[in-house]
Formats: C-alpha cells, sequence, structure tokens
C-alpha cells in the first residue's frame, strides 16, 4: 500500500510507503516419529536363543509392555497376545526407555530369555524374541 503525492514544479512525485509486517516463515514444529518393538515367542529347541529352522512358535502368549528400564518399576504401557504364528507387536512407540516381558511363562516351559529394555531413539523396528525350553 502506497501514497503518491504530486507537486506542482517541479513535478517531482513521491511515495510513501506504509510499513507492513511480514509474519516470520511457519517453522514446523518437529514431532516425534513413532517405532515398533516386535518379535516371536518361540520354543527354543536348541537354548541359542535365536528363532530357527525346527523350532516352533507359541501362540498365545502375553507379552507385557512397560514404561521405563526393566528393573525400574515403571508401570505396564499396554499388553497384546502372540498371534498364531508367535509374532507379537507394539506400533506406535514413542522414543523412550521400555521393557518387554512375557507373564506369564507359557505352561509347561521355563524361559531362557528375561525381560529385555529397550532404548527407543530414531524411528525404527526393536526385534525382541523370546525363547522358552519345553519342560516336558
Amino acid at each position: 500500500f502506497y501514497i503518491t503525492i504530486l507537486l506542482k514544479e517541479p513535478f517531482e512525485t513521491f511515495r510513501l510507503f506504509t510499513p507492513t509486517f511480514t509474519p516470520p516463515p511457519n517453522t514446523p514444529v518437529p514431532t516425534q516419529q513413532p517405532s515398533t518393538i516386535t518379535g516371536i515367542v518361540f520354543h527354543d529347541g536348541n537354548g541359542d536363543l535365536i528363532y530357527q529352522t525346527g523350532e516352533f512358535p507359541l501362540a498365545g502368549a502375553t507379552v507385557h509392555l512397560y514404561a521405563g528400564s526393566c528393573g525400574s518399576g515403571g508401570g505396564e504401557i499396554t499388553s497384546t497376545n502372540t498371534g498364531g504364528d508367535g509374532r507379537y507387536a507394539f506400533n506406535g512407540v514413542l522414543p523412550g526407555d521400555y521393557c518387554v516381558d512375557v507373564i506369564p511363562v507359557p505352561a509347561s516351559y521355563t524361559a531362557k530369555t528375561n525381560a529385555t529394555s529397550v532404548s527407543v531413539g530414531v524411528p525404527k523396528t526393536h526385534l525382541v524374541d523370546f525363547g522358552y525350553f519345553y519342560l516336558g
């Protein structure tokens, strides 16, 4: 917006500008990107804590997600049951420290894997498997 003033002599033109406010460009607020904690609960036939051919998944195991690292006393956030393939997933996990555990231990099994602490930072998939030995 401006105003033009014309003078009679020497016919000079002046323009008076009204200052305008220009807001700073929108700076996006960084958002926390979620991650996934996932894995499999399985019969660990050879006790090496690695799921492999010949070992079978344990369906219906209850996997818990707790706030804070294991042993910190953080409360339970959520839990889920493993599917027929023994797999579970906690999606939308924000950065922070967490504890993943299977409670109760599946019937007739003993744990080969203890509760596991997971530190979530940059968005990615964190793999936490739980192997169990069959007692008979």
